[in-house]
């Protein structure tokens, strides 16, 4: 147990700091320097503006933070069976997907899109599932901050990267326009998952996203699309604010907080009032029969 701690421990802060070094190059980089392709490499009518890349430097510090807290006592059980590797592997396929994405494979590069949102996924869930008991402020600045935001970049990434697998700028605009409304339809799927765990991190994320959108898009149908799309996340979020500090809920967000705990019935993230979060126990009534 203990040589298992300082080995993942090790490899976690290794991985991070190759992650930090990458990025941080790519993402300052003037544009005609070839770092900057990672970003540039496949433009499609979903690509937001520069100014998202904004968006590693609290990826760097909630990573950051979490390597520094990963080696207290307090946060030995959560390092080893919450988060587990899933941070190890998803930073070092970083450098893979950057690779191919950076020479134009979007097909290639989107493998391993799927594989890094998928152990993101993994270990967010164990370590929600672990919490169930101990939820300490430390556990979420530097734990449940850091994955919540790598979390909705790598799902942002995923998308990004889908649309640009199946279209190409040859392709016909109405199958461009298409293909990013389509596509754009995920984030209401991504934001009403945060909302319901009220993980506002996530929400910030795809906000901030769509907005880079609006104002590198020229197209009129995806820039007003998702500007109405925005709109319509703050207003949700607004309504979840209030209806969980007055404890009450409206009937289709009670349905999509049952329904997401029916899905993960272990997992103990905030939800609604009256909603169990922990697995569901049914027992057999016990009938009398008296003599």
């Amino acid at each position: 147990m203990r040589l298992q701690l300082w080995f993942l421990r090790i490899l976690n802060l290794i991985s991070y700091l190759y992650f930090f070094h990458t990025t941080l190059y790519q993402v300052l980089s003037p544009d005609g320097e070839e770092p900057h392709k990672t970003y540039s490499a496949n433009p499609t009518r979903l690509t937001p503006d520069s100014f998202v890349l904004l968006i590693y430097f609290p990826i760097f510090l909630g990573l950051g933070l979490f390597n520094v807290y990963q080696f207290f006592p307090a946060a030995e059980e959560f390092v080893v069976k919450g988060v587990s590797w899933s941070l190890v592997l998803s930073l070092s396929l970083y450098g893979a997907w950057t690779w191919f994405w950076q020479h134009s494979h979007p097909v290639f590069s989107l493998l391993f899109a799927v594989l890094i949102t998928a152990f993101v996924s993994y270990g967010q869930a164990s370590f929600y599932r672990l919490s169930a008991t101990t939820s300490s402020l430390a556990n979420k600045v530097c734990i449940e901050f850091p994955l919540s935001l790598w979390h909705a970049w790598t799902s942002v990434i995923l998308v990004l990267n889908f649309y640009a697998a199946l279209s190409s700028p040859s392709s016909p605009h109405w199958f461009q326009n298409t293909l990013a409304l389509l596509l754009l339809a995920a984030f209401y799927g991504s934001a009403a998952r945060y909302l319901i765990r009220l993980d506002f991190v996530g929400v910030v994320v795809l906000l901030w996203v769509q907005s880079g959108i609006v104002v590198n898009q020229s197209s009129i149908v995806v820039r007003y699309y998702t500007a109405f799309q925005m709109v319509v996340i703050v207003m949700l979020s607004t309504i979840r604010i209030h209806e969980y500090k007055a404890e009450e809920a409206t009937p289709w967000v009670r349905s999509l907080a049952e329904f997401y705990q029916w899905r993960n019935p272990e997992e103990t993230s905030p939800l609604l009032p009256g909603i169990s979060h922990g697995p569901t126990v049914y027992t057999t009534p016990q009938v009398n029969v008296s003599a």
